[in-house]
């Protein structure tokens, strides 16, 4: 008799602690199941935020076709030799001239051995 109370003992024992175990494995299981859900969340508004920016690069690579679609037709102006590019062209010489000729006036002053007259 007394060893089957202890064989019931020891059953009731092993069955709590089977409960205990089932109990933490389901505990763990609503966690997983939590974070696999915000995972999930989280790839879905990656995945949209993804869509909005290849849409954003679509965008831009027209815009910026279009520019240099509008650079080359200036370009394609501009290559006419017109008087105007001539002439915006020859006033920037002529200012670069100047600021040589009194950057070498300066210098010729401050360092008269160099015989720069």
């Amino acid at each position: 008799l007394d060893k089957t109370y202890d064989k019931l003992k020891f059953k009731r024992q092993e069955e709590a602690a089977l409960v205990m175990d089932l109990q933490q494995v389901d505990g763990r299981l609503s966690n997983l199941t939590a974070e696999q859900q915000r995972i999930a969340a989280t790839i879905n508004e990656l995945t949209r935020r993804k869509a909005d920016a290849q849409r954003q690069v679509d965008e831009q690579a027209a815009k910026l076709e279009r520019a240099q679609r509008s650079v080359a037709k200036l370009q394609g102006k501009m290559a006419d030799g017109s008087p105007q590019v001539k002439e915006a062209d020859l006033g920037e010489v002529r200012d670069i001239t100047r600021a040589m000729l009194n950057e070498l006036a300066t210098l010729a002053a401050q360092v008269p051995e160099l015989g720069i007259a």
